[in-house]
């Protein structure tokens, strides 16, 4: 595990993978919470899709 945590291309490609995680558990926290505020319990379509995209 040590040489491939010191190899520069996978340590890029990790703390990529971590940013697109972040990014969707923020957005999805984003969309839950327009979600619980509206009536219809719906989030607005640029939120549905920031999440949607962030999950791809």
């Amino acid at each position: 595990m040590d040489v491939i945590l010191n190899q520069t291309a996978a340590m890029i490609a990790i703390s990529c993978a971590g940013v697109f995680f972040m990014t969707g558990l923020l957005t999805g926290a984003w969309k839950f919470s327009c979600m619980m505020k509206s009536k219809e319990f719906v989030a607005p379509y640029y939120v549905d899709i920031a999440h949607r995209s962030a999950l791809l």
